[in-house]
Formats: structure tokens, C-alpha cells, sequence
């Protein structure tokens, strides 16, 4: 016999979360995690992966002595997925729902990589405006004090000389450093973006899941609530033939049959005697 589809559905989904907690070290999300909530910890980022501050990721630090021995990046993937998980802990919830809080989570993370990545090239130019006003009052520090006593013209050649050389070489490294930057926010931008396409197409696929199994929850409920109503209404049209008297019920039987009978006027005509059509004698 054929399983109905709202079973299958069901049996798929719940073999996902059954699989994806036991990827998730055998536990179970906290409060914080089935309250969308997600956890800030900072730590430096390996190359190629995103900080833990724009992590999509449920604080799964409570069990932190029970994951001991599973890699970093084991243990950041697995967060990420028992966030997206506790996402859709309630089966009643609409998906719509669902993808909302979702978007939001995400939107709420890039704007706070936005926010870093911007504190991190202000933070960088404005050191390298305090290194150039260092390095050109230090240089006009020199000239003042070489200026102070004559000097021959070979001495003077070369005191400029060095000067527009030092001069050189650190507006050059300046540009370099700069340039050197740029290259890294750009890397970490581009690392940012990949990882929330990564995350929401992971989601997208559980969304999938999560929502054949709400459409079949839903309508097998509404096939339950219209068969109750038909039973309900059967019962009450019972309760209704039973509850009239015998009597009522004959006599209303025997009007029904009187007026269906097609001879019935014909026999309520009266009995009269017949008209002759043609005189006597004739």
C-alpha cells in the first residue's frame, strides 16, 4: 500500500534533523538557539573564512567541554546548521515566517561585517595620516636644524637629496600598504559574500523540506476538520429522525405517499349520476 505523502514528507524531514544532530555533537540547542538568537564571540579569522562576530551561528558555548575534540572549523559548521535548524523548531509556523527571521538574522550579520570592514579602513587611514604628519614634521624638524648653520653647496645637494629620497621611499611604502589593504578588505568582502550564499542556500534546501512537511501537516488537518464536521452533521440528522414520534412520522409518510400516487385526484372525484346526451324517443 502507498505511504500518503504527508508521511513521507514527514519521514524526510525529521531523518534531516535526526542526521544534523548527530553532526551537531549529539546536542541540543538552548534557549538561546531556539529563540533565533546567535552568539558574538570573537576570534581571529583563518584565512578564507569569515570572523565569528558575522558568523551565522547558534552559542553552543554550554557545551564547549563536551566538543573538545572536534576542530574549529567542525565545530563553527555545526553551529551554523543548529542555527538554521532552531530556525524551524516549531511545525505550525507558516515558512514565510521562517524566512523572515532568517533574512533578518543575515541582514543584521552583514551590516555588521559592513561595520567592521568600514572601522577597519578608518581605523587604518587615519593611522597612516598620523604616520605622514609624523614623518613630515620630523622631516621639517631636520631641514630647520640643518638650516641653522651654513653649509657647503655639496653638503646642501646632499642633505636635499636624502631628504627627497626618504621622502620617496615612504610615500611609496604608504601607497604600497595601501594598496596591500584595499586587496584585503576586497578578499574579505568577496569571503563574506560567499559564505552568505553558502548559508542561504543551505537554508533554502531545509526551507524546502520544512515546508512540504508544513503544506501535508495542513492538509491533513483540514481533511480532519471537514470529516468531523460531515460526522458531526451525520449525527445530527440522526438525532433528528429519531426524536420524531411514531405517529408524526406515519401520518407524514402517508400524506407523502397520498400526494405521490398519480390516480389519487381521480379517485377523490365524487360519485354523481350521468347526464344523458340524447333525448328519449329518439
Amino acid at each position: 500500500m502507498k505511504k500518503p505523502t504527508c508521511f513521507r514528507s514527514f519521514l524526510t524531514f525529521t531523518t534531516f534533523v535526526a542526521v544534523s544532530s548527530v553532526i551537531i555533537s549529539c546536542t541540543t540547542p538552548n534557549s538561546a538557539e531556539s529563540s533565533g538568537e546567535f552568539s558574538s564571540e570573537t576570534k581571529p579569522a583563518q584565512a578564507g573564512e569569515v570572523p565569528d562576530e558575522v558568523s551565522l551561528k547558534a552559542d553552543r558555548s554550554v557545551f564547549e567541554s563536551e566538543r573538545k575534540n572536534i576542530s574549529e572549523s567542525t565545530k563553527k559548521e555545526n553551529d551554523e546548521l543548529a542555527a538554521v535548524l532552531s530556525m524551524m523548531s516549531n511545525p505550525d509556523e507558516e515558512p514565510s515566517k521562517v524566512r523572515d527571521r532568517f533574512n533578518t538574522a543575515l541582514r543584521k550579520k552583514r551590516d555588521k561585517n559592513d561595520k567592521m570592514l568600514r572601522e577597519r579602513r578608518e581605523s587604518f587611514m587615519k593611522k597612516q595620516r598620523a604616520d605622514r604628519e609624523a614623518f613630515l614634521k620630523q622631516s621639517q624638524t631636520a631641514r630647520t636644524d640643518f638650516m641653522k648653520s651654513k653649509h657647503s653647496q655639496d653638503e646642501n645637494k646632499a642633505f636635499f637629496e636624502k631628504q627627497e629620497s626618504k621622502r620617496k621611499d615612504f610615500f611609496d611604502a604608504a601607497n604600497d600598504a595601501l594598496k596591500e589593504f584595499d586587496a584585503k578588505m576586497n578578499e574579505d568582502r568577496k569571503t563574506f559574500e560567499d559564505y552568505v550564499r553558502e548559508r542561504q542556500n543551505t537554508f533554502n534546501a531545509s526551507l524546502r523540506t520544512y515546508t512540504e512537511t508544513y503544506q501535508d501537516r495542513r492538509n491533513n488537518l483540514e481533511k480532519k476538520k471537514r470529516a468531523e464536521q460531515r460526522a458531526r452533521q451525520l449525527e445530527l440528522r440522526n438525532e433528528s429522525t429519531t426524536s420524531v414520534p411514531n405517529g408524526s412520522s406515519n401520518s407524514a409518510s402517508g400524506a407523502s405517499s397520498d400526494a405521490s400516487d398519480p390516480l389519487n385526484e381521480w379517485k377523490q372525484i365524487p360519485k354523481i349520476p350521468g347526464t344523458e346526451l340524447t333525448p328519449k324517443g329518439n
